[in-house]
């Protein structure tokens, strides 16, 4: 993410559910509305008790313009997400909605094989990803080459945790 000052929306271990989530997407689009919308750059979701449905919500006020200038998306250590909260993002990105998304963090969120060959598929529409983390998650060998292969085509890392490559 190269040297820059970031400015984030930290919620980490909060203890925060799919309703705390949705009501922060309600706050954003309700900021972003009234010509509000956060200059934040970071949003740090991890060890929560977040699951996939916490996801639709957040992704369309973050596509809508509230988050204008998110970089990093953090939601690490969420093992309700699996499969399905990675389908969620993995549409998100294809579809163009994340643009300015530089990392994407899905370690320890309980995604599979599924998720993981959801999101090697949908990394042509993020152009400005950087770093993908997907460690110590359900995926296979096939499914992890797959992921890698994807990542190295579009000159994202895939990376098993902040130090060590997938």
């Amino acid at each position: 993410m190269g040297k820059r000052k970031l400015h984030g929306m930290a919620f980490y271990q909060c203890e925060w559910t799919d309703a705390d989530v949705h009501q922060l997407a309600a706050a954003l689009k309700y900021a972003h509305a009234a010509e509000a919308t956060t200059q934040a750059d970071i949003l740090i979701l991890g060890n929560n008790r977040l699951t996939a449905a916490a996801l639709p919500p957040l992704v369309e006020a973050i596509a809508a313009g509230a988050m204008p200038k998110l970089k990093g998306l953090y939601l690490f250590d969420n093992d309700g997400l699996g499969d399905v909260g990675a389908k969620v993002l993995a549409a998100a990105l294809s579809e163009g909605r994340l643009p300015t998304l530089e990392v994407l963090d899905l370690r320890y969120t309980g995604m599979g094989d599924a998720g993981a060959t959801a999101l090697a598929r949908s990394l042509g529409g993020a152009p400005a990803l950087e770093m993908l983390l997907v460690g110590d998650d359900d995926i296979g060998e096939a499914a992890k080459e797959e992921l890698k292969a994807a990542c190295a085509k579009g000159g994202v890392r895939a990376m098993a945790d902040m130090d060590n490559e997938l």
